[in-house]
């Protein structure tokens, strides 16, 4: 399969940070359904942007609502790079719904 030249197009690059992420339970407001790897979400980064990302989980093929696993994320947009550092805790989102909270673990 040949690849793309879209700039749009993610399945190329490397990821940008690797994160904790805890998904919230259905009963808390999350997901009512199962995700895999390729999820999208907005990172709420301390509460003045959201930032499209991909989300790539290595162990795991369906994500629950209420699991904490390691995912790798891919950036959909343009970020300052002092924006994300090891320890920075993150809020992200489906639209506007709150789905989850994650906190970097490495920049990659």
């Amino acid at each position: 399969m040949k690849k793309s030249n879209d700039p749009r197009d993610h399945s190329t690059r490397r990821p940008d940070l690797e994160a904790l992420v805890t998904f919230l339970r259905n009963e808390d407001g999350g997901r009512r359904s199962p995700t895999s790897s390729g999820y999208s979400a907005q990172l709420d980064v301390e509460g003045r942007k959201r930032i499209p990302a991909l989300f790539t989980f290595e162990e795991e093929q369906l994500v629950y609502p209420g699991d904490s696993l390691t995912a790798s994320l891919t950036l959909l947009a343009e970020a300052p790079q002092s924006l994300f550092y090891v320890g920075l805790s993150f809020r992200f989102f489906e639209n506007e719904k709150f789905v989850g909270t994650g906190v970097v673990t490495a920049l990659l």
